[in-house]
């Protein structure tokens, strides 16, 4: 389980540049993940991609 207290206090502590950094790292991440969680809870909608 996440910390979500200690992880808003370090993002706050990023200086500007790691915060745009870190933005565009989950960005792909949640781009890579996209397709996989299609692929896993919904097979019907997985067909289209195929």
């Amino acid at each position: 389980m996440l910390d979500l207290k200690h992880l808003a206090e370090e993002v706050a502590e990023m200086g500007k540049s790691e915060q745009h950094q870190l933005a565009n790292r989950l960005a792909v991440l949640i781009g890579h993940l996209t397709p996989v969680s299609i692929l896993i809870f919904s097979p019907k909608r997985a067909m289209r991609y195929a």
